[in-house]
This record gives C-alpha cells, structure tokens and sequence, in this order.
C-alpha cells in the first residue's frame, strides 16, 4: 500500500500576475491632472519671482533671532547633564542598597516560621 497522493492541477486557465509599475498613478486621469497642475505651478512661480524682487529683511531677521536662541538652548542641556548624572548615581546606589535590604529580609524569613 502507498501513501502517496497526487495532484492534478492545470495551470493553463489561471492567470498571471499583474504587477503594477511605479508610474501607475500617472496612468490614471486625477495623477495626469496634478502632474499638469504641478508642473504648470512650479513653471509660474519661477516667471512671478524673476519679474519681482522678494523682500528678504523679514525673514533674515527672523532667522536671525532664532539663532540666537540656539546657544542658549544649547548652555541650558550642557549645564544640566551634571545634575542628571549625580541623580543617576544616587538613584543607582539608593536601588542597589534596597536589593540588598530585602536580599537580607528574604532570607531571614525562614526563621518567622
């Protein structure tokens, strides 16, 4: 007696897969729309800023003061990580002397029986 099956399959009514490609979106009509409209913003854009002068004062100022906050900000992280790391040691030295509190409580609960 034998204990092997067999299967009939025919592969000549299944269909391949179907992969799409990346520019898939584009083939639809919305994708061509917004490459249209995209591309006939940025195009415009560039004509409007040759045609005028962007006033950069405002914005030069605002940069400006931004990056005078950084250093400050900066002095701020550096003058706190002492504090933090003595806070890490006392905090390490506190939790490792409870472990050896209850290690000692632990094992003197034997006797309270």
């Amino acid at each position: 007696m034998s204990d092997d099956v067999t299967l009939n399959i025919d592969f000549a009514d299944t269909e391949p897969i179907k992969t799409e490609s990346r520019f898939s979106v584009l083939k639809s009509r919305f994708g061509l729309k917004v490459a249209a409209a995209s591309t006939g913003m940025a195009g415009l854009v560039s004509c409007v800023s040759a045609e005028t002068s962007i006033n950069w004062t405002s914005i030069t100022d605002l940069l400006e003061g931004v990056t005078t906050i950084f250093p400050s900000i900066g002095n701020m992280v550096v003058a706190i990580i002492p504090t933090l790391m003595i806070l890490a040691v006392v905090g390490f030295v506190l939790y490792f002397f409870d472990a050896i509190l209850d290690a000692i409580s632990g094992s003197l609960k034997i006797f309270r029986r």
